[in-house]
């Protein structure tokens, strides 16, 4: 038998934030708002934005960019046989870069 819930916590939120949590309870599978909002506190997430680590992390990226483009022109300069493959490692750098603006993005709209 699960021990009995008795303590009560309430808070107050205003019209917009009330919107968003019923939108949310309403996607969610829970039971009843106290089970819903138990299991986003219990197993929900929160995450720190902060934003110098993510400017080091850009600035990291620009570089290795950078520095990728340098040995590009110089392969292709001297004709070299793996052009192909640095080809291909700026496609997959590009897509990284994508993914961190993206993860920018996404964090700086739940900053509160």
């Amino acid at each position: 038998m699960s021990e009995p819930r008795n303590k009560v916590y309430n808070f107050r939120a205003n019209e917009y934030e009330t919107d968003i949590i019923e939108s949310k309870f309403r996607l969610s599978e829970s039971n009843n708002r106290s089970d819903f909002l138990r299991k986003i506190i219990m197993y929900g997430i929160v995450v720190k934005y902060d934003e110098e680590l993510m400017k080091n992390i850009f600035r990291m990226m620009s570089s290795a960019v950078n520095n990728l483009n340098q040995i590009y022109f110089k392969a292709k300069e001297q004709n070299s046989p793996l052009l192909a493959e640095i080809e291909i490692v700026k496609l997959e750098v590009e897509e990284v870069w994508q993914l961190l603006k993206s993860i920018q993005s996404i964090l700086r709209k739940r900053k509160p």
